[in-house]
């Protein structure tokens, strides 16, 4: 890869992921890693598992709302916490990720102006703040639900959590963080 010492000197770590041991269509694991090797491939490369796939495409179906299969090549730019910043469809190109994964470190609302579609800038308002506040809560509020309704309990407290730190007041999500704290 042409400009993979731009990409690693950003901070960015790359996670080739191969499913050709995945689906009635399984490839040849060797024969992946012997590509691999022959491209002289700069990064990391490992197999998807199953259940990883599934989260993904939870992820996605959630994020989008589009409810469509992952594509090939599919690319997550994820933060030092795991959390998804960006989602490619095919191809990326190089300086819009390494734009993007510049601009994952800011806040929310510089991130909310950036990803505007009109140029301008935000007023500085109590209830602007709360309305952002609120909408956060209520995404973080969604993502525990999905996970309860799984059964990962730790995941969705996690959720809860965060959409009571965002909003104190929302009941909903202090229900359920009282509710899973009572569980083992």
């Amino acid at each position: 890869m042409q400009r993979a010492d731009e990409i690693k000197s950003a901070g960015i770590r790359v996670i080739a992921l191969s499913v050709d041991d995945l689906g009635e269509n399984e490839g040849d694991a060797k024969s992946t890693l012997a590509l691999l090797q022959r491209l002289k491939f700069p990064f990391e490369a490992a197999f998807a598992h199953e259940q990883f796939l599934d989260e993904l495409q939870k992820s996605a179906d959630f994020l989008t709302a589009a409810s469509e299969p992952l594509s090939l090549p599919m690319s997550f730019l994820m933060d030092p916490r795991n959390r998804i910043v960006v989602m490619y469809r095919g191809k990326i190109d190089v300086d819009m990720l390494l734009d993007d994964a510049a601009n994952s470190n800011r806040t929310r609302l510089e991130r909310w102006v950036r990803a505007a579609p009109l140029g301008g800038r935000t007023i500085a308002h109590a209830h602007i703040r709360d309305t952002a506040d609120s909408f956060e809560a209520t995404i973080m509020y969604r993502l525990g639900r999905r996970y309860e309704d799984d059964k990962n309990y730790k995941v969705a407290r996690y959720y809860y959590q965060h959409a009571v730190d965002y909003w104190p007041d929302f009941p909903d999500a202090q229900q359920r963080l009282r509710k899973l704290s009572e569980r083992p």
